[in-house]
């Protein structure tokens, strides 16, 4: 009879384990920290580019040791300038000046990283544990995560969650 309390403690724990006891961080996770950082350098400060290339297989940064690194890319619109931001997973952010080409605003998204990185899995992604790229981005008028594994670039709508190409790299 003692065995169905631990196991209900089971049930309750797992429920609630993955969230908190996650791999890492996503991108809207680290998000709040880049912006205000972003804001600080510019207060019209807009988000235009996020990347990294040290993504884990379930669209994370790690927040380890050597903890992996999203990387923000703000414009000014007043301005026209444009200010990177990282910040690893452990939540240390670092601003730095970019040259950064691309000026289409990203906006608000819905889909965050962990999402996108699924749905591309889904749709033939092969994932590896030594830091994969992703990227979001304006595309065509809508908003965009791309992923690359050896082979092809997978591409999520961020806001819809839904797939849409699969491109030969």
């Amino acid at each position: 009879m003692k065995t169905i309390p631990y196991l209900v403690l089971f049930a309750f724990v797992s429920a609630f384990a993955s969230p908190v006891l996650a791999a890492g961080k996503t991108a809207k996770a680290l998000l709040p920290l880049a912006t205000a950082e972003a804001r600080k350098w510019q207060p019209d400060a807009a988000l235009v580019y996020l990347e990294t290339k040290t993504a884990e297989p379930d669209g994370t940064v790690a927040v380890s040791s050597f903890p992996g690194t999203w990387v923000f890319i703000y414009m000014s619109p007043k301005t026209k300038k444009k200010v990177g931001v990282m910040v690893d997973g452990k939540g240390k952010v670092t601003r730095m000046d970019t040259a950064f080409y691309k000026n289409d605003l990203v906006g608000e998204f819905t889909v965050d990283s962990d999402k996108a990185m699924r749905e591309a899995i889904k749709n033939g992604l092969k994932t590896n544990n030594f830091g994969m790229s992703m990227s979001l981005e304006k595309n065509a008028g809508r908003v965009e995560w791309q992923m690359l594994d050896k082979t092809h670039f997978y591409y999520i709508d961020a806001n819809s969650g839904r797939f849409l190409k699969k491109e030969k790299n």
